[in-house]
């Protein structure tokens, strides 16, 4: 199943010279990570929360999980909530401007802004999550 994107579409410097999208698709996509990682984020602090009841019974190996907790639950916030949002908000974008279906830019100028846009957000995105904010 694709996911809607096209990554077949650089030249032989590796600059991207296409734009390709079916938005559709990639939101459904998308929509089905950020429901399975918010799933498995609840999972692990439920487990945190066993964890931390029965400490005593195994400290090393209890801290360990813990800070595997801590360090996913940052990594969500900071790393793959903002790459989901970068990517909904191109997609919604996408759409928004062209309508249903796959788009496809073969204009090198018009891509190379398009193909941009994702690094721009998921760069703000996850500056703000690394500031609090």
């Amino acid at each position: 199943m694709s996911d809607g994107f096209d990554r077949d579409a650089d030249d032989a410097s590796g600059r991207e010279t296409t734009f390709a999208m079916d938005p559709q698709t990639v939101i459904w996509g998308l929509a089905r990570q950020l429901v399975q990682g918010q799933s498995d984020l609840a999972e692990f602090r439920r487990a945190a929360d066993t964890a931390r009841r029965v400490r005593d019974s195994a400290p090393e190996a209890i801290e360990k999980h813990l800070a595997d907790c801590a360090a996913l639950e940052k990594s969500w916030y900071t790393e793959t909530l903002p790459m989901l949002t970068a990517s909904m908000r191109l997609a919604i974008e996408v759409y928004d401007t062209f309508g249903p279906g796959r788009t496809v830019i073969a204009d090198p100028v018009e891509a190379a802004i398009w193909n941009n846009k994702h690094h721009v957000w998921f760069t703000e995105y996850s500056q703000q999550a690394r500031l609090g904010g």
